[in-house]
């Protein structure tokens, strides 16, 4: 659960790459730059989740 809030700014971090990228105002060179930050960031995510596969949490 303490990488949550983490994978969430992350995910937000990608929407506004997303935005910024829908726009005309960005330059080629600009563009290629968001875009491998975005990628970098969904190879983060993807990471973090892939930790948490099969751990198993029990709450009292």
């Amino acid at each position: 659960m303490a990488k949550d809030p983490e994978i969430n700014r992350r995910v937000d971090q990608v929407e506004e790459i997303i935005d910024q990228l829908d726009t005309d105002d960005v330059s080629l060179e600009k563009g290629e730059e968001l875009h491998k930050e975005g990628k970098a960031l969904l190879n983060e995510i993807r990471e973090q989740l892939n930790e948490g596969e099969g751990t198993i949490l029990e709450i009292e």
